[in-house]
């Protein structure tokens, strides 16, 4: 059985299934453990030397994530 890192965001349990960094900025790739049809891409920032996740900032960045992880994946 493979070992997942699980968050919880909103009293919701997700499972990080990637992590993209592109241009400098990383990107983490979340799926709901109870719904497969709740994804989230979330941003890696740090703030006071810890790691916080945060929204992303427009449709536009929303899109180049999503296009980042598809590309990496489509093999896999």
């Amino acid at each position: 059985m493979k070992e997942v890192n699980v968050i919880t965001l909103n009293n919701i349990d997700y499972i990080i299934i990637d992590e993209i960094t592109i241009e400098g900025v990383t990107y983490i790739y979340l799926v709901n453990e109870n719904d497969d049809n709740d994804f989230l891409i979330q941003k890696l920032k740090l703030k006071d030397g810890q790691n916080y996740l945060t929204n992303l900032a427009n449709r536009e960045e929303y899109n180049l994530a999503l296009i980042a992880f598809e590309n990496k994946n489509k093999q896999a």
